[in-house]
């Protein structure tokens, strides 16, 4: 698409934005109806696409792309007459006579910058999030993942007018040039080195951000636990998507106690869960493209360790089999990288002190993850750690909960998604404050300055 075209696009919803707006909560429910329709039509064509970009098997598109989308859509419907309401708001004494509230209402023009990973989740669950606010959106999907993106354009295309929500596809040349105009709100998730060049170039325009990054998200494995819960947890976690999601498990901080046996599990899942056949078996997901299948290869090399890679022999897309590497360099390469692939690096810990100054190597993650049977371990590193979210004895599904916020802190995320978060994000809390009465306290303490009136700012101060 051209610089032109862009802007043109970009003028059309400047223009429409106060009409969207001012909707109310029925038009924008039964837009979001009808692009839960249009995904039911089209869902055959989302699992065929996205399977043709990088071979990811069908039941995984339908429970992390189709259903959580389906999910949004439903909560947002459900709630969106309470969370488009005005808030009234108490007042103190001092502003007797008043009446307060909070009108939420809709930034403006949104950008909505989503990766492939998961291509049609995090593009489409953030859209409904502006659509709820009543907010125009341009979506710019990633080039990476073609097949998708034609998808996407017909189901929006099908239910929105374009200066209400459009697509723009491209390379990074087109982010470039969107990242120009001055949007009321930039939505991005991918990693943290473009959410830096997103958030400089939002503050050009003093634009407000979401930033869903990532970062290494740690497993605490204490040595009270259930050991084969954990290992197909854990294992199950790190296939989803050969382990190129944002919450995967990045890496193990297992007790010495217990790490040869929650090994030796792990890998026995992975077996189990594919038949040791991941080149043949499609319920293996594979690698988005070759440039990525060889970071994850030189970071496994990085650790002197070495992948098991080859090719779908019907796509040509890489497949490379999940490893555990059993001993790893704190300072090494693979600690201080996001994986985002197969790869899952083992440190163990003696004590809590060794715990934390493991965690603190990598610290604010997206997500982190407890396994124990053991309240006091379990609030100890609750307490003595930061991350966006905490699983205990589970991994990554807490992004299934609606009601829960979805979001990263510092370097793993700015802002939150998701229901009721995500609807606040591109929406502004107007604060409106009404005089009721003709006389007001100002009167009291408007100049000149009196004893009598010198006398009420002291009694204010002291017992207001």
């Amino acid at each position: 698409m051209t610089q032109e075209n862009i802007r043109t696009l970009f003028t059309q919803q400047q223009s429409n934005f106060l009409s969207i707006g001012k909707t109310n909560a029925k038009e924008r429910s039964s837009k979001l109806k009808g692009l839960e329709d249009s995904i039911l039509r089209h869902r055959t064509q989302i699992v065929e696409a996205i399977y043709l970009d990088f071979r990811k098997p069908e039941t995984e598109v339908e429970l992390s792309e189709i259903f959580v989308v389906l999910k949004e859509i439903r909560h947002a419907r459900k709630n969106l007459h309470n969370w488009i309401l005005d808030t009234k708001v108490r007042s103190h004494l001092g502003l007797f006579g008043t009446r307060s509230w909070i009108r939420n209402e809709s930034k403006g023009v949104a950008l909505v910058i989503s990766p492939w990973n998961f291509p049609f989740n995090l593009s489409m669950c953030a859209v409904v999030s502006a659509v709820a606010a009543g907010c125009c959106v341009v979506l710019k999907p990633s080039e990476f993942t073609p097949n998708i993106n034609k998808v996407i354009k017909s189901i929006l295309t099908e239910v929105f007018e374009p200066n209400h929500v459009c697509v723009v596809e491209g390379d990074a040349s087109v982010s470039t040039e969107l990242l120009k105009l001055p949007f009321n709100h930039i939505h991005f998730t991918g990693s943290p080195k473009i959410g830096k060049i997103v958030m400089r170039a939002a503050a050009e325009h003093l634009c407000s951000v979401t930033l869903e990054l990532g970062g290494k998200c740690p497993v605490i494995i204490d040595k009270h636990v259930n050991i084969n819960q954990a290992a197909m947890r854990i294992a199950w976690a790190k296939c989803l998507n050969a382990g190129q999601v944002c919450l995967a498990p990045d890496y193990l901080v297992v007790h010495i106690d217990v790490r040869d046996k929650l090994v030796e599990a792990i890998e026995g899942y992975f077996k189990q869960m594919f038949n040791n056949k991941f080149t043949e078996n499609t319920d293996y997901c594979g690698i988005i493209n070759s440039s990525a299948a060889d970071r994850i290869t030189d970071l496994a090399k990085s650790a002197n360790a070495q992948v098991n890679r080859s090719k779908d022999p019907n796509t040509g897309i890489d497949i490379i089999q999940p490893l555990i590497i059993k001993e790893v360099d704190l300072n090494g390469r693979i600690m201080e990288e996001e994986i985002f692939g197969p790869l899952l690096p083992v440190c163990t810990f003696n004590n809590e002190s060794e715990l934390l100054s493991i965690l603190q190597v990598n610290s604010r993650p997206l997500a982190s993850y407890i396994f124990s049977n053991n309240k006091t371990f379990t609030d100890f590193v609750i307490q003595n750690t930061r991350s966006g979210a905490t699983c205990i004895n589970e991994l990554t599904i807490h992004f299934n909960n609606p009601n829960l916020p979805f979001g990263g802190i510092n370097g793993s995320g700015i802002g939150k998604s998701h229901g009721l978060h995500g609807f606040l994000e591109f929406t502004n809390q107007r604060a409106i404050l009404k005089q009721t009465f003709s006389w007001n306290s100002a009167h009291l303490i408007a100049p000149p300055y009196s004893k009598i009136k010198r006398f009420i700012a002291n009694f204010v101060v002291k017992y207001f």
